[in-house]
């Protein structure tokens, strides 16, 4: 689809409430590139069923009723999404939800979650039993990732992996900014470009790796119930500000592999 916009779709409330804007599912593939998909009655895109969805030059946005919790972007059960030069925004969800091995590669675009005012705090991507990847584009004169959420900008759990390899926007109201647990690791790789994390939570036996040209700025690592820092290379271009380790239990589990 291109040069297309799908505005008000499913609002209409039939059995089962309001519709999404767009469903893809059982080996599904979808190629959006110049699109609007907006006012959605649910979520504005949905992705299930070993799917495939590839956005470029594409908006989505007010997803949803506005009383109901409903993600932008939902990708399940083993399908993959592709952003490129695409902005979501959810004025109340996740802007992108991943789960049960899923895959989203996300480059040059802006993922924006309001706040709804109710204590809620979505998170601009959760990750669940998925992976994710920030990339730069080597297409792009400018690439720039912007992750703006009430909750954390990233949440993984669940055996996560959350590969950095861009420099990030992040602005959030908790302090946490990337919240990994439950056996999930988020690797800081080479992002072209320095760049700032105000605050890492990494939970439940989750690793947080950062290489030897991350050229990241982590303001607090924050490491409990097995959790592990690794900080690699002899001549490091990354920063670790601060480092706290805690558990609840008796037994320590929490390590910080240094370089030589």
């Amino acid at each position: 689809l291109s040069n297309l916009t799908v505005d008000a779709n499913g609002q209409s409330q039939g059995t089962y409430g309001g519709y999404d804007g767009i469903t893809i599912a059982d080996n599904a593939h979808l190629n959006l590139n110049t699109v609007t998909l907006s006012n959605s009655g649910q979520k504005g895109l949905s992705v299930s069923g070993n799917s495939e969805a590839h956005l470029r030059d594409t908006t989505v946005s007010g997803n949803g009723d506005g009383s109901d919790w409903s993600d932008a972007i939902n990708v399940s059960q083993n399908s993959q999404i592709s952003l490129r030069n695409s902005t979501i925004a959810s004025p109340k969800g996740n802007g992108l939800h991943l789960s049960y091995w899923s895959k989203a590669d996300v480059s040059n675009s802006s993922i924006v979650s309001a706040d709804p005012g109710d204590g809620s705090r979505p998170y601009a991507i959760s990750l669940w039993r998925s992976r994710l990847s920030l990339n730069h584009d080597s297409n792009e004169n400018s690439n720039t990732i912007t992750l703006t959420a009430p909750g954390h900008a990233i949440w993984a759990g669940g055996e996560s992996e959350v590969s950095v390899n861009q420099a990030l926007t992040l602005s959030t109201t908790v302090v946490s900014q990337i919240n990994i647990e439950e056996g999930s690791a988020l690797y800081l790789n080479d992002p072209r470009s320095a760049y700032t994390v105000g605050k890492v939570l990494a939970e439940v036996e989750s690793e947080v790796r950062v290489r030897e040209n991350a050229r990241v700025t982590l303001t607090e690592v924050h490491l409990s119930k097995g959790s592990q820092l690794r900080l690699e290379g002899s001549t490091p271009t990354w920063d670790v500000t601060t480092i706290t380790c805690w558990n609840q239990t008796t037994t320590s589990g929490q390590s910080i592999a240094r370089p030589n």
